[in-house]
């Protein structure tokens, strides 16, 4: 019988000689905001338990969800995709859809009544786009902001799970996670080895473990349970083959075993988990060993058997720990440290974990489980991150002495959109120091005149130089640029107004910075007129060897970090950007994403991508990976995209198949064609750069 401690409960003194509840303080000074994208009980249960001590807590999911005492908004993927978050559909995964409707949806309610604390699950990156917000931008600035991790973030489940095909959606994915979570201010985790296991043994890490009751009642301890789903990382396998040979070894043995929960598809090439342990019980034993999704059977079990690698259901673990019931355990940290915070270790029969021989003793041994008391004292961290919240913080928007920044636009016969793009940088907030542009040898009678024009008139400085490509062309106009910082900027691409007042408040912040980019709208002559986006995440060495998510092409420079770094390579015909970004992360450098639609990317039918890197991009690909061996910190996660890639343009199933930058051109591309604009663009094109 599986038994699920209560979650939406207003939370009451245990009855016995357990006692697991802490002291109850009055919370009606937080108003705080959980956001989950799959449903997380120990979430809930601080919710629920938080609403019953006076406190106002609005939840945002992305399923369905009653939880007593809480305001729950539903945020449903298929609305989101009919209207879009930020007024953009720019999104490669619902999981960065759902997040950036949730920080929507948070600025509104923040405005109403400022939130205390704001928490979000660390699996699936809800968090992506609050955390970004919060530290690039200072929004929020009197939340606490919270990531709760689990055993699901960066797939740590599914490692023990031995499901190793990886695609560039779960790539993408592990990385808002690590964004939400790295720019979390405080972490809560069921367990500090929890915390440890995902790389986060240095952070602020507060424990929460839901109180772990109603108490499991006594039982024959010859009846053994295994509670949870029959994933492969829980073991139901070991403990149905120790089962097995015990019986085998003493068939006059009363043992029983029950292996509760529904199934998943942890088997082996992610079949049944549950077919795959059925095949190791014999029909002789079908009897005595059954495998069910719930049991219908009301005997109650006394030996209750956690031989898992991970302790992915603590709550399960503590609920028979405090129990007087007979319990068995794989011994690894997780289980050893929530084991002391009952103070249990001593009652716990441990066993090594995957030792089907020393399981089987132990399942057969006729221990009586202990009835000796003992008090756990649950956690459920809202005292302490009430306690957190109010305490001083350092402003997460700092503020330094304003800065100026050159604006450098490589240029070659683009004369028919320069006026546009310059107009676009006159209009600034806060005003350019100078604006270079870099006639990278034109050859076009109409943009040699409008260039001279623009020297006339004062408006730009025009520097003139032979042929030699788009990163040189960039490259000259850094040399020449007198400010440290730098708007590079395409000659058909236009900003936002405040794009430079943004970026430069981000960099004054963060001088150390290598670049600052911002979210991308796409658009085919009217900037006005969206065709798509693109949401870029910074650098991330294991994607970039994949898909250049790091940063737009147009984007605010550090002038020293990139010639420091060698600058543009100007032997690329194309990739020169995504270049730059691999030598970034071989060198640990950073990069900011503004998380704001202030660049504005001319899509043109005839542009550099489609002219040259489209049909050269395995070649050009080829070459940035050679260039950099130092790129990965594990090369086996990029090498597993690239095979998940190959198989989704071999079965045709997947957009996520090839470069993400490049989906988003040619789904701009579709929409001029559907609009009977391609012609017309191509046609104004006078010569392919």
């Amino acid at each position: 019988m599986q038994v699920t401690p209560p979650i939406f409960v207003d939370a009451a003194p245990a009855k016995g000689p357990v006692a697991f509840l802490p002291k109850m303080a009055d919370c009606s000074h937080i108003h705080a905001c959980f956001v989950w994208w799959r449903f997380e009980p120990a979430m809930a249960w601080a919710a629920s338990s938080l609403a019953s001590r006076g406190g106002q807590v609005t939840i945002i999911s992305a399923e369905p969800a009653t939880i007593r005492g809480c305001k729950v908004h539903v945020l449903d993927d298929a609305r989101l995709l009919e209207h879009p978050p930020l007024g953009v559909e720019a999104y490669p995964i619902p999981e960065m859809r759902f997040a950036a409707a949730a920080a929507e949806l948070i600025d509104t309610l923040n405005r109403r009544r400022t939130f205390t604390i704001i928490e979000y699950a660390a699996a699936g990156g809800p968090g992506w786009l609050i955390s970004q917000q919060h530290r690039l931008e200072g929004r929020f600035p009197g939340a606490l902001l919270t990531a709760n991790l689990s055993h699901s973030v960066f797939g740590l489940d599914r490692r023990s799970d031995a499901q190793d095909w990886f695609d560039l959606g779960m790539a993408i994915r592990g990385r808002i996670e690590r964004l939400a979570i790295d720019d979390a201010d405080v972490l809560v985790s069921p367990t500090q080895t929890l915390a440890s296991m995902l790389g986060y043994e240095d952070r602020e890490v507060v424990i929460r473990r839901k109180p772990a009751g109603p108490l499991y009642e006594p039982g024959d301890p010859a009846c053994a349970c295994v509670t949870g789903p029959l994933a492969h990382h829980l073991r139901p396998d070991v403990v149905a083959m120790a089962a097995v040979e015990a019986l085998d070894s003493d068939p006059e043995s009363p043992l029983r075993l029950r292996l509760e929960g529904p199934d998943t598809d942890t088997g082996p090439l992610g079949r049944s988990c549950g077919s795959r342990v059925a095949r190791y019980v014999p029909a002789a034993h079908a009897s005595r060993i059954t495998i069910a999704p719930t049991s219908p059977a009301a005997e109650q079990p006394g030996t209750f058997v956690f031989a898992g690698d991970i302790a992915s259901d603590p709550v399960a673990f503590l609920a028979a720990a405090v129990s007087p019931v007979r319990v068995i355990a794989a011994d690894h940290r997780e289980h050893r440290e929530l084991a002391e915070a009952c103070g249990r270790t001593e009652f716990i029969e441990w066993v090594r974990p995957g030792n089907v021989a020393q399981l089987k003793e132990r399942l057969m041994a006729s221990c009586a489980p202990s009835s000796r008391g003992t008090e756990y004292k649950g956690e459920d961290a809202i005292d302490k991150l009430a306690a957190r919240a109010a305490s001083p913080r350092a402003d997460t928007a700092k503020e330094r002495s304003p800065l100026r920044a050159s604006v450098v636009i490589p240029f070659f016969n683009l004369g028919e959109y320069l006026p546009q793009t310059l107009e676009s940088v006159e209009r600034q907030s806060v005003k350019p120091s100078e604006i270079i542009v870099v006639d990278d040898g034109s050859t076009d009678a109409a943009s040699i005149e409008l260039l001279k024009k623009l020297e006339r008139e004062g408006r730009c400085v025009v520097v003139r130089k032979r042929n030699g490509g788009l990163g040189s062309a960039r490259n000259a106009g850094l040399r020449l640029a007198t400010s440290r910082w730098v708007l590079v900027l395409d000659a058909d691409d236009v900003i936002d107004d405040a794009f430079l007042e943004t970026t430069l408040r981000v960099a004054a912040a963060d001088p150390d910075l290598a670049a600052v980019g911002t979210f991308m709208k796409c658009f085919a002559t009217d900037p006005g007129e969206v065709t798509g986006g693109w949401t870029p995440l910074g650098i991330d060495g294991d994607l970039l060897a994949s898909t250049n998510m790091a940063c737009p092409a147009s984007c605010l420079i550090n002038r020293d970090a990139v010639l420091g770094a060698g600058g543009y390579d100007e032997q690329l015909v194309s990739f020169e950007d995504w270049d730059l970004w691999c030598t970034f992360a071989e060198r640990g450098m950073r990069v900011a994403i503004v998380p704001e639609f202030l660049l504005h990317y001319r899509q043109r039918a005839d542009s550099m991508y489609h002219a040259m890197a489209k049909q050269n991009e395995a070649v050009l690909r080829s070459q940035l990976l050679a260039r950099h061996p130092g790129l990965c910190r594990d090369w086996s996660r990029a090498l597993r995209v690239e095979v998940a890639m190959r198989h989704h343009v071999e079965s045709g199933t997947d957009a996520l198949a090839k470069p993400l930058r490049y989906v988003v051109a040619d789904r701009a591309n579709a929409a001029l064609k559907a609009m009977g604009l391609q012609k017309l663009v191509k046609s104004a094109v006078r010569r392919v750069r």
